[in-house]
């Protein structure tokens, strides 16, 4: 794939933007390169001190495509940073180096819990093997307690090696012994040798590499037997030691396309001694295993299995230490029909876990071998009732919608498939929305998720993905996981399916409503008028306590303020989650409490650019427009609102909605496109 990346050059300046922005992402690409995406120049600042601190860099800059790029790509910086070496390459990279570039990031996602940004996921969303986790931030939400109140900045990291090796970085030498001694117990050939890479008698904290007897990871790729129940067992001990010390797991990262690394923040003002863990694992084509779960619970899934899953469960045996649920058909080989409605069935596990008081806290993958899906690690936590759906990303270019509660009114299904439908359109020529089974689902034009092309698809793909975060989260979403549940390849040819080969589907991200992030959204068209009149009758929220400084991206515009203005943003009574609705959504009717369809806007205003491109006309999607249009501006949420106009045809290029009809299942809603403009793909 080469051949068709697009071909670009570096420079020093980037798209100007109003920090601080509200998501970005970092993208890590074989061999050597770290890719961020939808940032401004203090968050570059801030990584790339944090980089050059301990690895050599080589080359650096914001990314600069031509004019016919730029009209296909949109005005957002990427900034790319190439490395001396090949530290996301498995083969080439050494123990030594796999340990520096994750304490790296030990102090990247530290330093940016400073800036206020808050790790929401990583995400494999690439076919080919070059491009490896996507992890995403967002701007912490002054509504959000937990990140506000209960977290800090200090990050440590687990990280199994090689196929033998497990490696504990910056972990608090008061829970080594706890750690070595239980992976003895839980492993159990044992621990071959100890070997201590940084200890300072200064430092509370110490770099160790553990290799063990055998090969946990390797068994792991083939998910059968003793040994790879063992191998996520050793994990699931490790997070419950470190809980006891009060480190939460934060998110776990593919560096090099091998098994994760695993990422945890301190948590001072949190009691996590008395919790328990458990795991799910989603084994071969259809098995179903549980870990560590209680007896109590067993029950309880199994019930949610027969009445989710349309082929329910065929057979229950034990497993090596798990009950292990076989269920009917090949949910985790699927595609078509099959793989909504394997997506339909987790969706409703997790809310009915959450429900019982257990909750997702992180996943985890030991391989990338097609045989071994995502395991989601459970933390107990209150029972609470809480709507759930989730969003996949399938083949090269479908993203699919599935409401799968009951509790999710029709105006606030209405509410967020309307928003994510404006944000589809007025960044991507998409096909959609339309009803396939019980997904609603949008064609992206080019290949998102498979490879950058002449118009760097996978980059925008990041992009647009941020920009859907940034819409949904404040409708009430919390995203929980991003998850693989599908096993099924492509064959080299892309004619068939295989046991090795592309994956037909990426990553799904899972997610629960949480009341307390939901707020009165201001509709895309509105300027700022209505919010900045209100700035100074507001408080400032509560300051973390490890946070004794102002917001270090607000040059521009104070953090203060921006909390100010987020404080503004209080939950909506229009919209709230009850039950028992059974009509379908509909695009075409704009109620009064629901944003209007298509008012286009931008995350970042044009000011004129510093790449020597103001004040020319540009082509965007085949159409023609001035880059300075006398915009407005608002301040809302910690991103820039920019209204603008749009030629008419253009408009109706994006137009296309949901067509009320009675009579259908709550969870198949039933949608038609009228975008009779759309090019054929």
């Amino acid at each position: 794939m080469d051949e068709l990346e697009p071909k670009y050059d570096l420079s020093d300046n980037g798209f100007p933007v109003q920090e601080p922005v509200s998501n970005f992402g970092i993208m890590l690409r074989e061999p050597n390169k770290i890719r961020l995406i939808n940032v401004g120049p203090e968050l570059v600042r801030c990584i790339h001190e944090r980089l050059e601190q301990l690895v050599p860099i080589d080359t650096f800059g914001y990314v600069i495509f031509k004019d016919y790029q730029i009209s296909f790509t949109g005005r957002f910086n990427i900034y790319d940073i190439i490395l001396d070496k090949d530290y996301f390459t498995q083969v080439r990279a050494s123990k030594e180096d796999m340990t520096l570039i994750k304490v790296v990031f030990c102090r990247i996602f530290g330093a940016l819990f400073c800036y206020g940004y808050d790790v929401v996921t990583a995400s494999d969303l690439a076919r080919d093997l070059q491009t490896h986790s996507t992890i995403f931030f967002k701007l912490r939400d002054p509504h959000d307690y937990m990140p506000l109140h209960c977290f800090s900045h200090k990050f440590i990291c687990i990280a199994p090696y090689s196929t033998d090796s497990i490696l504990l970085i910056n972990v608090p030498k008061v829970a080594v012994e706890q750690i070595i001694k239980t992976i003895h117990l839980t492993w159990s050939p044992g621990i071959k040798s100890k070997q201590t890479l940084a200890d300072d008698d200064r430092s509370v904290s110490v770099v160790i590499s553990l290799k063990l007897a055998g090969s946990p990871w390797s068994a792991a790729v083939y998910n059968s037997g003793k040994s790879t129940i063992q191998a996520r067992l050793i994990i699931i001990e490790v997070a419950r030691i470190l809980a006891t010390f009060q480190w939460r797991f934060a998110i776990n990262v593919n560096f090099t396309g091998a098994a994760d690394s695993f990422f945890f923040q301190w948590c001072p003002n949190l009691d996590l001694e008395d919790i328990r863990y458990c795991a799910l694992i989603l084994s071969r084509y259809d098995r179903l295993r549980m870990l560590q779960v209680p007896s109590s619970l067993t029950p309880t899934i199994k019930e949610c299995v027969n009445k989710f899953w349309y082929l329910q469960l065929l057979k229950q045996r034990e497993y090596h230490g798990t009950t292990e649920f076989k269920l009917g058909g090949c949910p985790w080989w699927a595609d078509g029909n099959d793989a909504i409605e394997s997506r339909y069935f987790i969706s409703c596990l997790i809310g009915t876990l959450k429900m019982n008081g257990w909750e997702v806290c992180g996943t985890m993958d030991l391989s990338r071998h097609n045989n071994d899906k995502s395991t989601f690690l459970l933390r107990q936590a209150s029972p609470q009732i809480q709507a759930h759906m989730c969003i996949s990303f399938n083949k090269t270019n479908r993203i699919r919608l599935i409401v799968s509660s009951s509790d999710i009114s029709e105006e606030s299904e209405l509410q967020l498939t309307t928003r994510m439908n404006e944000t589809i359109k007025q960044h991507w020529v998409a096909l959609g929305p339309r009803n396939y089974g019980k997904s609603i689902e949008w064609k992206l034009e080019g290949d998102p998720w498979d490879t950058e092309g002449l118009y760097s698809d996978q980059t925008r793909g990041v992009y647009l993905l941020c920009l859907l975060l940034e819409v949904i989260q404040p409708l009430g979403w919390r995203l929980v996981s991003s998850t693989d549940v599908s096993s099924k390849n492509l064959d080299p040819n892309e004619r068939g399916y295989s046991l090795v080969g592309k994956p037909e589907d990426l990553h799904t991200w899972f997610f629960l409503f949480d009341p307390s992030l939901k707020k009165e959204t201001q509709t895309l068209g509105e300027t700022g008028s209505n919010h900045q009149g209100h700035n100074n009758q507001q408080q400032q929220p509560p300051q973390h306590p490890h946070h004794h400084h102002h917001h270090p991206l607000s040059s521009q515009q104070h953090l203060p303020q921006h909390q100010q203005s987020q404080q503004q943003l209080k939950s909506s009574s229009a919209h709230d989650l009850v039950g028992g609705s059974s009509s379908v959504p509909n695009l075409d009717q704009n109620t009064s409490n629901s944003p209007p369809l298509f008012n286009p806007t931008t995350p970042i205003p044009n000011h004129g650019s510093t790449l020597g491109l103001s004040g020319r006309g540009t082509q965007y999607d085949g159409h023609s427009y001035q880059q300075q249009l006398g915009t407005q501006h608002t301040t809302a949420g910690g991103y820039a609102s920019q209204q603008g106009h749009y030629p008419n045809d253009m408009v109706m290029i994006m137009g296309g909605g949901l067509i009320h009809q009675q009579n259908h299942s709550r969870s198949v809603p039933s949608v038609a496109s009228i975008d009779h403009h759309l090019p054929s793909f």
